[in-house]
């Protein structure tokens, strides 16, 4: 058989659940994830969530390949030493049901050329937020969107 890749979720992504609920199950998602809150950023009764930084990748080999997944890399001469993000989440109510879940994702690269390195922001690919969106849908509907969808014929 074929394994198909999956689209990434719409971001931002329509959710039916109730508010506090839903901000209780982002909580959880940021848990299982390893991402700690920024209480000093977060404004929950806004329903604005933001996540301290989360490092991915130490040493050059692993922090340009992670990288590359997790930013969109538009020079490439620059010797990467370490990669993190963060994540802010908003929750936007529609209706006394229906919310909208948008997830924007700060990347950051450290690195330089010569003697200085810095943290340098970068594009981010999608892929932290589509990453925590399919966390938050697993939760929220008990149904993950990586399943494997076996047809029979």
């Amino acid at each position: 058989g074929k394994t198909t890749t999956r689209a990434p979720l719409a971001n931002p992504y329509r959710m039916a659940s109730r508010r506090d609920m839903l901000l209780d199950n982002i909580r959880l998602a940021l848990e299982e994830k390893k991402l700690i809150i920024d209480e000093a950023s977060s404004r929950p009764l806004d329903g604005i969530i933001v996540t301290q930084p989360f490092v991915f990748g130490r040493g050059p080999l692993v922090a340009q390949s992670e990288l590359k997944r997790y930013a969109i890399l538009d020079f490439g001469d620059n010797a990467w030493s370490r990669g993190q993000y963060s994540l802010t989440i908003e929750v936007q109510s529609i209706d006394g049901i229906n919310n909208n879940v948008s997830v924007n994702a700060k990347v950051e690269g450290r690195g330089g050329s010569g003697l200085t390195t810095e943290w340098i922001t970068l594009r981010s690919s999608g892929l932290a937020e589509d990453e925590f969106l399919v966390k938050l849908v697993e939760l929220v509907t008990g149904i993950s969107p990586d399943a494997q969808v076996v047809v029979d014929n």
